[in-house]
């Protein structure tokens, strides 16, 4: 038996010669087709695949050079035996030039025939091998250059989402794949979720959690190790229905790892460009080189934004500082001038915050002003820009925003602050802890300073009436 199946074809118009040969090539274990013209070879050539073909020089209806030239078209890796009775000069040239593998003369040697087919196709099965382990080769190297670009570029992304919808686009591109995801890990609740997709539906992007040891991507991140499914119903370790939405039953999972710590997971399906769409060892390894680079871009954009954010942000109280609220100011009356837009100003104080201070300590005056932050956040508008002023001061930005409906909000905040109980309030000059407040509106005729102003100035209107108010600035 032969370890792979040869097939011959046999093109010669001598019966006895097709028959003869036939036998003899089929007790040897190779499959034989023969043909006694040369357009019956061609139409044969045409719809089958063959690794060799015997072919007498001499046919009824045509040239064996030229049933050769047309067979190529179909089987160019062919390797090609002509048979001649009257060898020459030119029939050796002519030989050489179709690229023909030997000659054979009649009357032939079948152990000569035996053995030069057998050359024949170890010639070919090398010459196939090799092709394509240069196109393997091709392929990897322009991956490997694709990967290198996508590396360099990863690492000038430092935008979070830019960065985590790049990655899975270039990994789907590199891969052939049709769908991608990267799940990141809620330190909070031990979840992953979706923060990069594409190929997903929108639902599916928002709604996705996944605790550690769950499903397939909670094991990848629990374990710490890559997993390469060529089919989710057959796999033991997988064996669940293949979900509709899904093309292929192959896919791709990746931890994204720093050190040993997992900080999320990458995972590629519906593999494109292939008969069986499945991933293979070869994907799995550029995927890894991929998502490790990826890991440490994504952990440096999260360092960036952190840097950025304590850069603009009050550390104590985390609402914006007075530099930010500065640069912020200055783009929301440009906005508010070129498009004659409403924008009002709120300034607050607490009351009697020094006494607190001095009496509670700094300790608990600290708490204090965190809370009173918190309460800012919870009773103002997701529009709004709050920035802690200075010392006990806070204001508030309210872009598209008049007169009226910023008052509402200020009256709003002092309520709450009205309303929430503080330890050691009861020591106040007024029995508990309150805030007052001054209300802006910007007019296309003041100054930056001017807009600041007059909310300062409604604010310590609101101290000499009484405090515990919120006055508005009134020309």
């Amino acid at each position: 038996m032969m370890e792979k199946e040869v097939n011959i074809l046999l093109v010669d118009d001598e019966p006895i010669i097709r028959d003869t040969m036939t036998c003899i090539l089929q007790d040897e274990g190779y499959q034989v087709v023969s043909a006694a013209t040369g357009a019956e070879a061609i139409a044969i050539g045409k719809n089958s695949f063959f690794n060799v073909a015997i072919i007498d020089l001499k046919l009824p209806d045509m040239n064996g050079l030229e049933v050769l030239h047309d067979i190529r078209k179909y089987n160019p890796q062919i390797c090609a035996l002509l048979i001649t009775a009257h060898p020459t000069t030119d029939t050796l040239i002519s030989a050489l030039k179709a690229e023909a593998y030997d000659y054979i003369r009649k009357p032939f040697d079948i152990n000569h025939i035996k053995l030069v087919i057998k050359r024949g196709v170890e010639r070919q099965r090398l010459f196939i091998e090799n092709e394509k382990l240069l196109k393997n080769l091709t392929n990897e190297k322009r991956k490997l250059e694709a990967i290198l670009q996508v590396s360099e570029m990863m690492s000038s992304i430092l935008n979070l989402d830019k960065l985590v919808n790049f990655i899975v686009v270039k990994s789907m591109s590199v891969l052939n794949a049709k769908r991608g995801s990267i799940m990141l890990l809620d330190g909070s609740d031990k979840q992953l979720f979706i923060k990069g997709a594409k190929g997903l539906s929108d639902n599916i992007v928002k709604q996705t959690r996944v605790k550690l040891g769950e499903r397939i991507s909670g094991w990848v991140a629990q374990e710490g190790k890559p997993l390469l499914v060529a089919n989710v119903e057959r796999d033991l370790r997988i064996q669940r229905k293949n979900r509709p939405q899904y093309i292929t039953k192959s896919f791709l999972s990746v931890p994204l790892k720093i050190e040993d710590k997992v900080t999320g997971v990458v995972n590629l399906t519906d593999k494109l460009a292939t008969s069986e769409g499945v991933f293979t060892e070869e994907d799995l390894k550029f995927l890894s080189i991929i998502v490790q680079q990826g890991a440490i871009a994504i952990e440096n954009a999260k360092l960036y934004k952190k840097v950025s954010w304590l850069a603009i942000t009050d550390a104590l109280t985390e609402l914006f500082n007075h530099r930010y609220f500065q640069v912020r100011l200055a783009e929301e009356i440009n906005r508010a001038r070129r498009y004659v837009r409403p924008l009002s100003l709120i300034m607050l104080d607490i009351d009697y915050f020094k006494n607190y201070n001095d009496i509670n300590g700094h300790l608990r005056g600290n708490i204090l002003l965190r809370t009173i932050a918190q309460i800012l956040k919870n009773n103002a508008r997701g529009v709004d820009i709050l920035s802690r002023y200075g010392g006990e001061e806070f204001v508030i930005i309210l872009p598209e925003t008049d007169l009226a409906d910023a008052q509402a909000v200020a009256e709003k905040i002092r309520k709450a602050v009205e309303d929430t109980p503080f330890e050691g309030e009861d020591k106040q000059p007024d029995g508990k802890i309150t805030i007052s407040g001054g209300v802006s509106v910007y007019r296309q005729n003041i100054s930056e300073d001017q807009f600041i102003s007059r909310a300062d100035e409604a604010l310590y209107k609101a101290k000499n009436l009484g405090r515990n108010r919120i006055c508005v600035y009134e020309q």
